[in-house]
């Protein structure tokens, strides 16, 4: 298996409990469109208050390694730290670009 760190949004996540923690599985995308399940065990390192701010979109970095699940035969990820990140910012130039051209076509009616 290979370390990796990485940011991406995401699309899915299920919780399962086991002994009484919960395990995660977390679809997460990037802005290429690649997209891998991220699986990560309630911890220190990813609390269940993380787990409750994990919406569709929320932007994430994920640290963990890859591997190839055994069951799946699919490419997966071994969460080890999740870090919630700033959601994106809609640049303010579109939005007064935007107002603009409504005006002008309002004028224009």
């Amino acid at each position: 298996s290979q370390n990796i760190d990485f940011t991406c949004k995401v699309f899915s996540i299920e919780s399962k409990e086991y002994g009484g923690k919960n395990k995660y599985t977390i679809g997460v995308y990037d802005n290429l469109g690649g997209a891998i399940y991220v699986n990560i065990n309630q911890g220190a390192s990813f609390t269940k208050q993380i787990a409750d701010e994990l919406t569709t979109d929320t932007n994430i970095r994920v640290r963990g390694a890859a591997y190839v699940d055994s069951f799946t035969k699919q490419l997966t990820i071994k969460g080890h730290k999740i870090d919630l990140l700033p959601p994106d910012v809609i640049e303010k130039e579109e939005g007064e670009l935007k107002e603009f051209a409504f005006k002008e076509i309002s004028f224009l009616i």
